[in-house]
């Protein structure tokens, strides 16, 4: 209604405007709208009398449309019904029907199955046959499509006809090598490979048609090579997994040569020495320098023929060359490291190798060579600290040379005073002069200073050689503590056996007939008695003393905080640890102390805590949760623990099994 009159006013503020003299537009005003008013009764009274007709018509025709959508409707339903009632009966034929189709197609896959079957037994027979009448071309032509079929089977879901494939490859694989690797052997032999030994001195120009024949053979061993999923390699150590396997032709090429470095660097041969270890380094080096290029002239030539120009038969036959250095290299490393000077000389050695490999015969730098060797954990600390103690003997060098020309400097006045030295030297009016000289100024001293008079009389004075010899000193404690650290890292080495023991589950000393030294033990313990030995025959007396104290200190933290506090012991363990300690341990530095209990304070203690009573380890770690110092203490010294702290006491308590379920 408030819409309705705004719409009223509006529509006369358009006509008649804001004039006030333009009222007399409301006449005409008025007009307009009566006519309007007309035409509206008129079209309305028209639309009266038209209207029923057509809506009468629209209504029928509805109806008419409601009646044949009911129809169909019905129809629907009845055709629904028969439909339902005709599946219902024809159920059972369907399902029958859907059987008979399933087996049909098993059927058919399993006749593909023996088909493909029959197939690969179809290519043996032929193989067969080629191998019997000597046709290798033929030979190697099948089995080029048998290699063709196994790498097509690697997607398929039947892994029993993949084995089966894989293994008829492997077998054809075999015997086929066999009878080619004699036929490439009896190539090399006419051809007077290798060119070393008594062929190195022999000038031969092979006939034409060997050469030929050996290109063949090479092409025919290529195609030979087995899929890289198929190949079943054997890797006798972690060093050589880097060597990827080569070629078969490369690997017989390296055979004969192999055989020879066996012969000569292996075994009680005179040139199988520790000591000479560039004798093989050497050896590989001249096969290299001799072969290389012919193999790069003759056989890589073949394998570029057949498309296999992505092998690169120089490099391949220099790896396979290397790896018999590698071998050698990793062999002798076990057994001269624990010499300096020959494990000094077998580095050195090493590196000139790799050296003369990257630089002279450009062996690429992405292939294996020595040097990964020489950085193995154990080998590398070895190699670290021998380069820290010929650092240490340096510096000791300069630092004598130093001092004697310090020395030096001082010679004209000891040559111009030495006259005067020996006439006073053993005057006894002299020396009383001097004692008299000493003791006043003693006595001035202590008085101004309220001091014993007699304190500081007799003493020696500096003199210029102070600072040199403070200096030689500390030189000489960093040289022993280099030595010990030296040697314990030798003998932690040999102690992960020992260290990750089943201490939790040994057999106490009532289950067995008497206790042993703990078999993994033998090699930590037979290195640190090697060493100490070692030491006591090098170094002087007092500088042993130094060095297995130092060394004593180190193993005895070593080992509580590497066996003890890291492991659990049941009552068996903790027996064989104390044995170990007191039986073992104890009389390898006995040998050289009297009493070496007293400098492995911590490990003894800690064998203490593990074997009391069960009663009395439960009391002793309630006691030592209590916060007075002074009362943990006097605890612990009640059951000989004077060196732990209450911590780490109760950290130890921590390690028996029996304290961890009570």
């Amino acid at each position: 209604m408030i819409d309705t009159k705004k719409t009223i006013i509006q529509k006369f503020n358009t006509e008649l405007g804001s004039d006030l003299k333009g009222l007399n537009k409301i006449y005409e005003f008025h007009q307009s709208l009566n006519a309007q008013k007309s035409k509206i009764e008129e079209s309305l009274s028209m639309a009266s009398t038209e209207a029923p007709s057509k809506v009468k018509a629209v209504v029928e025709s509805v109806e008419q449309i409601s009646i044949e959508f009911q129809q169909l409707e019905k129809s629907s339903s009845e055709f629904k019904s028969d439909i339902e009632e005709t599946m219902q009966k024809n159920d059972k034929s369907l399902q029958e029907m859907q059987n008979i189709i399933d087996v049909i197609s098993y059927l058919d896959k399993s006749l593909s199955y023996l088909n493909f079957i029959k197939y690969v037994e179809n290519i043996s027979d032929e193989i067969q046959v080629s191998l019997t009448n000597g046709n290798d071309e033929s030979t190697i032509s099948l089995y080029v499509d048998l290699t063709n079929i196994s790498c097509q089977l690697r997607p398929s879901t039947c892994h029993y006809l993949q084995n089966y494939v894989k293994e008829t490859l492997h077998f054809w694989h075999n015997l086929i090598k066999d009878k080619l690797s004699k036929e490439y052997n009896d190539i090399l032999k006419t051809l007077k490979w290798p060119f070393c030994g008594s062929n190195a001195n022999i000038l031969h120009t092979p006939m034409p048609e060997t050469l030929t024949k050996f290109k063949i053979l090479t092409e025919y061993l290529l195609h030979l090579q087995l899929p890289e999923e198929s190949a079943k390699y054997v890797v006798t150590s972690v060093l050589l997994t880097d060597f990827t396997p080569v070629s078969l032709p490369i690997s017989l090429l390296v055979r004969p040569l192999r055989q020879r470095f066996i012969y000569h660097f292996t075994g009680s041969k005179l040139t199988n020495r520790q000591d000479k270890p560039e004798w093989f380094f050497t050896q590989i080096l001249t096969w290299i320098k001799d072969h290389v290029q012919w193999v790069q002239k003759n056989v890589q030539p073949a394998a570029n023929s057949i498309g296999f120009d992505h092998i690169d038969m120089k490099v391949e036959f220099m790896r396979t060359l290397i790896q018999l250095a590698v071998e050698k290299l990793h062999s002798e490393l076990s057994v001269v490291q624990y010499d300096d000077a020959l494990f000094a000389h077998l580095v050195d050695e090493a590196l000139g190798f790799e050296r003369e490999l990257r630089e002279t015969l450009f062996y690429p730098s992405t292939q294996p060579a020595t040097v990964f060797v020489l950085t193995q954990a154990h080998i590398f600390v070895k190699w670290i600290n021998m380069e820290k103690k010929l650092i240490y003997y340096i510096m000791f060098i300069c630092i004598l040379l130093k001092i004697v020309t310090i020395l030096e400097s001082y010679l004209p006045i000891i040559k111009i005073d030495k006259l005067l030295i020996n006439n006073y030297l053993f005057n006894d009016h002299f020396l009383q002069l001097y004692f008299f000289k000493q003791q006043f100024e003693a006595a001035e001293t202590a008085t101004l200073k309220g001091n014993d008079i007699t304190k500081n009389v007799g003493e020696v004075e500096g003199s210029v050689f102070d600072e040199a010899v403070a200096l030689l000193r500390r030189l000489e404690k960093k040289l022993i503590n280099e030595i010990s650290d030296s040697v314990a890292l030798d003998v932690k080495a040999k102690s992960r056996p020992y260290r990750t023991d089943k201490w939790f589950a040994m057999q106490s000393t009532k289950e067995v007939v008497s206790l042993s030294v703990t078999p993994s033990g033998y090699s930590m313990f037979q290195e640190l008695a090697t060493q100490l030995n070692l030491l006591h025959n090098t170094l002087a007396l007092l500088l042993f003393q130094q060095a297995w104290k130092n060394l004593a200190s180190q193993f005895d933290q070593f080992l509580l905080e590497e066996v003890v506090l890291v492991n659990h012991f049941n009552t068996g363990g903790a027996e064989q640890l104390q044995y170990d300690i007191f039986r073992n341990l104890f009389p390898l530095f006995g040998l050289y102390i009297s009493k070496p209990e007293s400098y492995f304070p911590l490990i003894k203690e800690a064998c203490i805590l593990l074997n009391i009573m069960l009663g009395s380890a439960m009391l002793l770690a309630e006691a030592l949760h209590n916060e007075d110092e002074v009362a943990t203490s006097k605890i612990l010294a009640d059951v000989g623990i004077y060196k732990m702290s209450s911590d780490l006491a109760l950290k130890v308590i921590g390690t028996r099994t029996d304290m961890t379920y009570v």
